[in-house]
């Protein structure tokens, strides 16, 4: 009878109890495996209490009876096994769950980059349509509707601070010659090399250059005096007489300007008309020159 119960020395209950109470512990804070190594620890307790028992006689032996501690033995083993079952399946559930959020993420990421990538090529897009619509193909300054629209800003800001803005209006000089002679490829030429030409001796970020239409360009100067604009003609004559660009019947391409300071009460018809006839007045004084036409008083 000793032999039989020397398992249960001090020592092994006491593990044995706080193997208990820590799964009690873990089961408490909600952890369902633990349920299941309590329900093994009971299936074994329960054989080896029947057994003990029938060792004492308390309880008669029986076929049950004398089995108990392995049949709690093999509750126990297929409790501990249905719990390892459930925890692998658990944690393959959690691989499953943290991949498919990787993937997930990953997805995301890839469709922000598609979506910002197509923003930058929409704003691309859009930004060469508003150059299309604003931009004159041959040359690439401003067409006349953008023009208009950028004068009507300054008439607007010259009424308001009260700086003078000055227009210049340029026309090359018996340019249809170049057409009917050279061909009007060479006339491209002509007027592309012109534009960029107007473009490039614009000192200030404020002035515009457009291309009016035909041979006929248009240069809006900001904070400009009298002197000054006549001296930004001037500079626009000898710049494109310079140039020795040949012409079939003259020596070179040359242009004659018309310039005129914006006045109150001025629309850009007005000033535009103001400008046109100073143009004509520099064609009939010789060409290749600049005459000006007084703003009204």
């Amino acid at each position: 009878m000793p032999a039989t119960f020397a398992t249960l020395d001090p020592a092994g209950l006491g593990m044995f109890a706080a193997l208990i109470g820590g799964a009690l512990h873990v089961a408490w804070q909600g952890e369902r495996l633990a349920w299941l190594y309590l329900a093994a620890l009971g299936c074994l307790i329960a054989g080896a209490g029947a057994y003990y028992l029938t060792q004492l006689e308390v309880i008669m032996p029986g076929p049950l009876t004398l089995q108990a501690l392995n049949l709690g033995s093999v509750g126990e083993c297929l409790l501990r096994a249905l719990a390892h079952r459930i925890n692998r399946l658990t944690r393959e559930r959690d691989a499953a769950q943290q991949a498919l959020i990787a993937a997930l993420r990953e997805s995301e990421q890839r469709l922000e980059q598609q979506v910002s990538a197509r923003t930058r090529e929409l704003a691309e897009a859009n930004a060469q349509l508003t150059a299309l619509a604003e931009r004159d193909a041959l040359t690439g300054l401003y067409n006349r509707r953008r023009f208009d629209a950028q004068l009507t800003e300054e008439l607007a800001r010259a009424q308001r601070s009260g700086r003078r803005r000055g227009l210049l209006l340029l026309d090359n000089d018996h340019f249809k010659d170049v057409n009917d002679f050279s061909g009007h490829t060479q006339g491209d030429v002509t007027l592309a090399r012109l534009g960029r030409l107007v473009d490039s001796i614009l000192q200030r970020r404020t002035d515009h250059a457009c291309r009016v239409g035909g041979e006929e360009f248009m240069v809006l100067a900001t904070d400009s005096t009298e002197e000054g604009l006549r001296q930004l003609g001037e500079r626009l004559c000898s710049a494109v007489q310079a140039q020795h660009w040949p012409h079939p019947m003259q020596l070179c391409i040359t242009v004659s300007v018309g310039l005129t300071l914006l006045a109150s009460g001025d629309t850009p018809t007005s000033i535009y008309r103001r400008a046109d006839a100073a143009l004509h007045e520099a064609k009939r004084s010789g060409r290749n020159r600049c005459a000006r036409a007084a703003p009204p008083h």
